[in-house]
């Protein structure tokens, strides 16, 4: 009789047990589950701020493209400018060169 009272025990200790690192099992899986979802959100993020960024960098390239081709047109222009003007003291010279001779 003492064996089957020393056994039940034992049963009841086990099957304690078993519930305890059942729970633990249980909270172990969940808390995995919360730091997989975690980690998810965070590679989402990653991932937006990479895209993001790709894009900035492309937006500033042509900005800085766009900027270049400006001031090259600018440059362009005032030198036909300044040429212009410049074949115009020409001729006004060359205009008063003649008169003179005459």
């Amino acid at each position: 009789m003492s064996q089957y009272i020393a056994l039940v025990k034992e049963t009841v200790q086990l099957r304690e047990e078993v519930k305890f690192w059942k729970d633990i099992a249980r909270q172990q899986s969940t808390y995995s589950n919360q730091k997989d979802e975690e980690n998810r959100k965070i590679k989402s993020k990653l991932e937006e701020q990479e895209v993001a960024l790709l894009l900035m960098k492309k937006l500033y390239t042509a900005d800085v493209a766009s900027t270049a081709r400006s001031k090259l047109l600018q440059i362009r222009i005032i030198k036909r400018l300044v040429d212009e003007k410049f074949e115009g003291v020409l001729n006004l010279q060359k205009g008063s060169s003649e008169a003179s001779v005459i």
